[in-house]
Formats: structure tokens, sequence, C-alpha cells
């Protein structure tokens, strides 16, 4: 059994603080998430094969990770504050939800 805590890192300036994400077994832990405007967060691809991910349709702010090796990361900026689902772009029912306040 895997536990996975999220972390988040704050100090003095908000765009430093970051969030992380595992990405393992086509699951997205912490999910969802909440963070506040100006958190980067950072994905951590821990399976055998690559993925990619994309906000849906309607999200404040769109992103798409594009192709994530195992080991590697995609991190994002989140500058505006609502709800962001997002999906693994072949297997839509696999996916995660942050939300910014």
């Amino acid at each position: 059994t895997i536990t996975v805590t999220p972390i988040v890192t704050t100090t003095s300036s908000l765009s430093t603080a970051t969030a992380h994400v595992s990405i393992q077994l086509y699951d997205f832990r912490p999910s969802p998430l909440e963070i506040t405007r100006g958190i980067t967060v950072v994905w951590t691809k821990q399976d055998i094969s690559p993925h990619s991910f994309a906000s849906v349709t309607g999200a404040p702010e769109a992103f798409k990770s594009g192709s994530i090796a195992p080991g590697s990361t995609y991190q994002f900026t989140f500058t505006k504050p609502g709800i962001y689902r997002y999906q693994v772009e072949t297997t839509p029912k696999w996916g995660g939800q942050i939300t910014v306040s």
C-alpha cells in the first residue's frame, strides 16, 4: 500500500510554493487537491510507461503535460481560482481535480 500525502511548501512568495502529485497505476494522488492561487503543482510520473494528461474543457486555465516519461515531472503554476479537472488523454476515465482559491 502506498500512502501519498500532499506536500505544500510555502515561503514568503506564493510563486515559489509547490504541491506535489504522484502519478502511479493510472492514479493521481492526492486528488482532489486544494491549493491557493500562485502555487505550482509538480506531477511526478512513477509508472513504467509514459502518459500525457490535460485539463478538461471549462477549466479557468488550460494546461497539457505532453508525454511524461517514467521518473519525469510536469509542472504548472495556477494563477486563476476555480476548479480544474484533468484527465489522461488516451484514457479519460483516469484523472484528477485541483481546486484553486
